[in-house]
């Protein structure tokens, strides 16, 4: 379930709160010798950002890109399939290599609909 089919299935409803997107990424390259490269961004559905400008917040080097992981990174990690990102499957990560950034407009809300 994507966040729109998310939002179109609580539309009307009376449910108050923010709509979620999640994406999946990975970095190019490492920050350090530590870094798994994987991150998991949970957004509110209507924020826009660009992966580079992504990439600088999150202190990698200005030439550094973030690109979508591919679906076999996605089910080895998260065990889920591209569509289905949700920081729900974060129980999945076993060995703890997924990185975890929150939109802090998330913080602010009482109530937030993740999906799947």
């Amino acid at each position: 379930m994507t966040a729109d089919e998310l939002l179109a299935a609580i539309n009307g409803l009376g449910l108050d709160g923010v709509v979620t997107k999640n994406l999946f990424v990975k970095s190019k390259k490492k920050r350090d010798d530590n870094d798994s490269q994987l991150w998991l961004v949970v957004a509110a559905r209507d924020t826009q950002f660009r992966l580079d400008d992504l990439a600088v917040k999150l202190e990698y080097p200005k030439k550094c890109k973030f690109r979508f992981a591919d679906e076999a990174i996605l089910q080895s990690h998260l065990g889920v399939a591209q569509g289905s990102v949700t920081p729900l499957a974060l129980v999945n990560d076993a060995e703890g290599v997924v990185n975890v950034a929150i939109d802090a407009v998330l913080a602010q809300s009482a109530k937030l609909h993740v999906h799947p």
